[in-house]
């Protein structure tokens, strides 16, 4: 009896390109003999450009698929080594979870993005951008994709060497899929680990997604052990005030009432972040944005970190002290699955 395909290899071709990431060694198989491999007790390696892990009896199926500047590819597209996204950093970028076949906060998105691509002069036009992803989310949900994460990048293209600001600007815009690793978003719990490092500040980038991660790159760099699954890089500015952590921001709790840090000097300000801070407006809870430092710590009842992929995820510990409360933070993923689906798995 011929062994059932699974969804993810329904549309390949009946004859399949494997490549073993062991080995690196190409072969020619079929469909079959692919569902065999995927019933092996371990293996590693892509079929026609997706990527493939099993190990023991769990299937972790990662596929990426991309979209430049309107074209759709299976594979990366090839970007000119001339690139400025590449040679300067110059350019942004939105990080989207796409859930249920479409992004659901993708309003709020392009709106950041429309900012930051005015601050650096790159000349966009939000309402194609926003066609453009939603004809990927359309592609995507024809096939069978219908949750992970969308990135779209934007760069000002090619210039001349040694030239910081072209006279001429072009953007590229280049969107990116990628499936997600299971995990267990609402239930996971992180420990806060600072980063001896401080953040770069500069008021002029302050808030928006570029593409330098210099700064975060070297701030984890700094740190005596790498950061392990359930912790967090908590970063602070060159005078010690609480920013962000590395992928989220942060909000503490007192009471009934909520705290940030301003982001006026360095950091992003996150899709999740303004979220939180329209649904507080609605809720029985004051905000207050302002400079924190870590001491501020031992005075909060609850703390939380949020970005537009995870949500909101609760803070169980910093350094010597322990956070039991997580009450709050329940209730804005009970609101973000009730509004949106956001954990659908």
């Amino acid at each position: 009896m011929a062994p059932t395909v699974p969804w993810y290899l329904k549309k390949c071709k009946r004859s399949l390109r494997w490549q073993c990431d062991r080995c690196g060694n190409y072969s020619d198989i079929d469909v079959h003999a692919a569902v065999s491999k995927l019933q092996a007790k371990s293996f590693c390696g892509k079929f026609d450009g997706v990527y493939f892990h099993k190990q023991f009896d769990a299937v972790a199926v990662m596929v990426k698929r991309f979209l430049l500047n309107g074209k759709l590819a299976e594979s990366a597209a090839p970007l000119s080594p001339g690139d400025r996204a590449f040679n300067y950093g110059d350019g942004v970028f939105e990080t989207l979870r796409y859930v249920g076949g479409r992004a659901p906060l993708l309003a709020f998105h392009l709106s950041r993005l429309e900012h930051a691509c005015n601050t650096l002069r790159l000349p966009i036009v939000t309402a194609d951008i926003e066609s453009r992803v939603n004809l990927f989310c359309r592609l995507l949900r024809e096939t069978e994709y219908c949750r992970g994460v969308l990135k779209i990048l934007v760069s000002r293209s090619e210039g001349a060497r040694g030239c910081y600001l072209p006279t001429k600007s072009q953007a590229q815009v280049f969107l990116s899929y990628q499936s997600p690793t299971p995990e267990h978003v609402r239930e996971k719990r992180v420990e806060l680990i600072e980063a001896p490092q401080p953040l770069p500040s500069s008021s002029a980038l302050a808030g928006i997604k570029h593409l330098s991660r210099l700064g975060y790159i070297a701030a984890e760099l700094s740190l005596p052990a790498p950061i392990e699954a359930m912790q967090e890089m908590l970063l602070l500015d060159a005078d010690c005030r609480v920013i962000e952590t590395m992928h989220h921001n942060i909000f503490f709790r007192l009471g009934r009432c909520l705290h940030t840090p301003q982001l006026n000097r360095c950091g992003v300000s996150g899709i999740m972040r303004r979220w939180v801070i329209d649904e507080v407006a609605q809720a029985d809870l004051t905000l207050e944005q302002g400079q924190y430092y870590t001491g501020f710590f031992d005075n909060a009842d609850e703390v939380f970190i949020t970005n537009a992929v995870q949500g909101v995820v609760s803070v169980s510990k910093f350094q010597h002290r322990d956070f039991n409360d997580c009450s709050v933070a329940a209730d804005l993923q009970a609101a973000l699955q009730r509004k949106f689906n956001f954990y659908e798995s």
